[in-house]
């Protein structure tokens, strides 16, 4: 029979053995403006969806609250942000960084009696720094995909339309995300990198909606690579990517909200990230507790299971 018309080729096309097609040649058909766009419009998702979650985490469990009636705090006796004036306009917009930075430049004594207590002074500042980061490495990995300079798949064909598949390449990515994590969180917990740079993370032993962006820049640049790094690793459809990074942006949020939330038997649980700013030595995995349960550093439950960590590691 006679072979169907070619494709154009591009420098990020992938062929087979037999010569057929293995990535769709996105490259020539994504003009400036449509990556420009696509880009930006992810960066804006990433964005709105990150002030989505946790403000809707801060209203539905904060607002009203108090150290006595939080029950369903992880750690119920530390209440050091609850708002003095709950439920008014005002503090719900001061749990936004934007709106707690503007106040602290503009009226600083007003904000110090209005603001969450015992947050790090830099707390608004480093959020938006590192949200914008983390942004910017979803624009970059959307252009680059779109480029054709990473593996990643564009049509489902490309996938044998095989679910089997799908759900191999999202444990892969998951795998992978999890050990490269734990391995460096563990470096970060070294003494000088944790005196110089971690120890901005572990600032706050109880955390709560929007402190998981308090973190030094260097050290999110290092795990947003690592994040991001799947795109640029395994030749996964790119709907598994993208399932991959709600996964990750979904339990990144929760297990510094300081809400008791999780999964049966403890297979996903918040509070296994939050024993670990409260402890600091166990528990360096994210968010998966396996490899902490394989290397010894879990404390907690797990599967049914109370484990006890062997503390002080180093």
């Amino acid at each position: 029979a006679r072979a169907g018309p070619q494709l154009p080729q591009t420098g990020g096309v992938r062929r087979s053995c037999s010569g057929a097609s293995l990535a769709a040649p996105v490259g020539a058909a994504a003009s400036g403006m449509f990556r420009f766009a696509l880009s930006w419009a992810i960066f804006a998702v990433q964005l709105c969806g990150y002030f989505a979650l946790n403000g809707s985490i801060a209203a539905l469990f904060y607002s009203g609250a108090t150290p006595e009636t939080a029950e369903w705090k992880c750690q119920p006796a530390v209440g050091r942000s609850f708002p003095a004036k709950a439920g008014t306009a005002w503090e719900a917009a001061l749990w936004w960084p934007p709106a707690e930075a503007l106040a602290k430049a503009l009226w600083p004594e007003w904000a110090a009696q209005h603001c969450r207590r015992g947050r790090h002074p830099d707390a608004p500042a480093l959020a938006l720094l590192n949200l914008a980061q983390i942004c910017l490495f979803a624009a970059a990995t959307c252009d680059a995909a779109l480029l054709g300079h990473t593996p990643m798949l564009m049509a489902w064909g490309q996938e044998g339309g095989s679910w089997a598949a799908w759900g191999g390449w999202l444990a892969a990515a998951y795998a992978w995300e999890n050990v490269a994590e734990w391995v460096w969180h563990r470096v970060m917990h070294f003494p000088w990198l944790y005196r110089n740079v971690h120890h901005l993370h572990h600032f706050n032993k109880s955390p709560e909606p929007f402190d998981d962006m308090l973190i030094h820049p260097v050290e999110a640049v290092g795990y947003y690579i690592i994040l991001y790094s799947p795109a640029f690793l395994f030749p996964m459809h790119v709907s598994v990517f993208l399932a991959y990074m709600a996964i990750m942006g979904v339990t990144g949020v929760l297990d510094h909200c300081g809400a008791v939330l999780g999964l049966p038997l403890s297979l996903y649980d918040t509070r296994h990230h939050d024993h670990h700013h409260e402890l600091v030595d166990v528990n360096f995995g994210f968010p998966s507790a396996a490899i902490d349960v394989l290397c010894g550093t879990f404390h907690g439950e797990c599967c049914g299971r109370r484990i006890l960590a062997k503390r002080h590691v180093y």
